[in-house]
């Protein structure tokens, strides 16, 4: 059976999206932070002489893996509303994907011997 999609939700497909790279980005900022954070607990010239500078180093892991998610989430909300919108303006003229979908009962399937 062959479907089209025709027209996009842009604010479900801009949301859906939003809260996917957010969650993206924060584990991205997280994890470059984290990296610089090692790399300079390792150079020799310089010591963290006490635990308030690591902590203090700590915050800033925090900080800038939200920064980088509320950043990542907000510039993907608004990409993918824009593609959303340019997507419903170009399937309305052309025609929009088309899937093949196989149309299965699956609880036959899943409950054949009961």
């Amino acid at each position: 059976m062959l479907k089209e999609i025709k027209k996009i939700n842009k604010l479900s497909f801009a949301n859906i999206l939003g809260i996917i790279y957010a969650f993206i980005g924060f584990f991205s900022g997280v994890l470059f932070y984290l990296y610089f954070l090692i790399k300079t607990l390792l150079r020799t010239d310089m010591i963290i002489t006490s635990w308030s500078s690591f902590l203090s180093n700590f915050s800033y892991v925090l900080i800038s893996g939200l920064l980088v998610s509320l950043f990542s989430g907000i510039m993907a909300w608004f990409f993918s509303l824009l593609v959303a919108s340019l997507y419903n303006l170009f399937a309305r003229r052309v025609g929009g994907i088309k899937l093949e979908i196989e149309n299965q009962d699956y609880k036959s399937k899943l409950f054949k011997n009961y």
